[in-house]
């Protein structure tokens, strides 16, 4: 399929899913881990996310109150 080639190896995005999940590390930690924009990995952790956005709030104990 044509288009512009994803940024994030299928292999990162794991490591990607798994870090954040476990809150082993913030999106701006994996972004810089990574080469990639915190961006990109929103956008991953969100097509990952099976369309519960839910799943991308913050860690709580990294919550703003």
């Amino acid at each position: 399929m044509g288009g512009r080639p994803r940024a994030l190896s299928a292999d990162q995005a794991r490591v990607a899913r798994s870090a954040y999940d476990g809150g082993a590390m913030s999106v701006n930690d994996i972004a810089t881990a990574l080469g990639v924009a915190r961006s990109t990995v929103y956008r991953e952790l969100h097509r990952t996310a099976g369309g519960n956005s839910d799943l991308l709030q913050p860690p709580a104990h990294t919550q703003q109150s």
